[in-house]
């Protein structure tokens, strides 16, 4: 894995922009067309010269695999916040959170949340027989 991704006591995390949520907001600016096939995931241009990374949890679990974890989980990060930018909540900042929290662990919500969370466990074996984690 690239080193993006974090590993603890077997433990893998990777955050990562995504790659449908890039888009998206390409298309709703109406800077891409929907003609045109979507270009691959990784570095992706945003438009006015900026550039961020797009991916997806397809991808990711790729990487993963090809590292050794096994996909635990994944979540969406920023599923009901995002258009707050750097902003934070007003005093409904509770509620805020347990709807982030309950949106990004769920389907259809986690998938247009803008970020992707993937947690990934080294398989218990591998770790005792003297694999480092």
């Amino acid at each position: 894995m690239e080193d993006r991704s974090f590993g603890l006591a077997g433990r893998y995390n990777a955050l990562d922009g995504n790659l449908g949520q890039v888009l998206r907001r390409r298309l709703l600016a109406r800077q891409l067309d929907p003609h045109l096939p979507a270009p691959p995931a990784g570095i992706v241009d945003v438009g006015g010269g900026a550039v961020t990374r797009g991916d997806t949890v397809e991808g990711l679990s790729g990487s993963f695999a090809s590292a050794g974890p096994d996909i635990e989980r994944w979540y969406g990060v920023r599923v009901s916040t995002d258009h707050l930018g750097d902003r934070p909540p007003d005093d409904d900042l509770p509620d805020v959170l347990e709807l982030e929290w309950e949106a990004g662990r769920r389907d259809p919500y986690r998938s247009v949340a803008r970020l992707i969370h993937i947690v990934g466990r080294k398989p218990a074996a591998r770790r005792e027989g003297g694999d480092p984690a």
